[in-house]
């Protein structure tokens, strides 16, 4: 009976993790009192002051405008109403963060021979890529107490088509999670 062997290059490891990584998808994570009344909620705006802003997307006003624009169509969707004019029920507040992730990944393949006893090969890979984080505040109008909060992370290329077809991927997401949804 003849012994299949599968011999693991160095590319071929390489290719399989960028796989694994390109597959990987985004994870979501919320934060918010179970005892609020969201319904209560109807209206809302940026948080003011955002000119003061320090994150990541104000550096590229290109991506804080899609950040803002799906946000705003994102709970639009939903039937909150954006009130630019008067005061709104809540605020809403964001913030990015990309941070460079180093993945490694080790393949050992050995044999074992009746003479020559055990003998192989070991292989490692390590690759670089972006995970990026959206971090979103509601923040009631009234208190000025955050009501929710809600994070989504995921792996960030640096396709521009890419990056806001993930942005709208994210924002879409996380809406998603936020506690009230009402019919247009």
């Amino acid at each position: 009976m003849k012994k299949l062997r599968i011999w693991f290059s160095p590319i071929l490891l390489w290719i399989a993790s960028v796989g694994l990584v390109a597959c990987t998808s985004l994870e979501v994570s919320t934060k918010y009192d179970p005892l609020t009344d969201f319904y209560g909620y109807k209206t809302f705006a940026w948080v003011p002051n955002e000119n003061d802003r320090s994150c990541l997307a104000a550096a590229n006003e290109m991506i804080w405008d899609k950040m803002k624009q799906e946000l705003k169509v994102g709970f639009e969707e939903r039937g909150f109403i954006f009130s630019d004019s008067t005061k709104p029920d809540f605020y809403i507040a964001f913030d990015v963060a990309v941070k460079p992730i180093l993945s490694t990944a080790t393949v050992e393949q050995f044999t074992y021979q009746p003479l020559w006893g055990k003998y192989g090969t070991r292989s490692l890979s390590a690759q670089y890529y972006n995970e990026g984080s959206l971090i979103l505040d509601a923040i009631d109008a009234e208190t000025n107490e955050m009501i929710w909060r809600g994070t989504v992370t995921g792996v960030v290329g640096e396709d521009p088509h890419e990056i806001n077809e993930k942005i709208h991927e994210a924002v879409e997401l996380l809406i998603s999670y936020f506690p009230v949804w009402f019919d247009n």
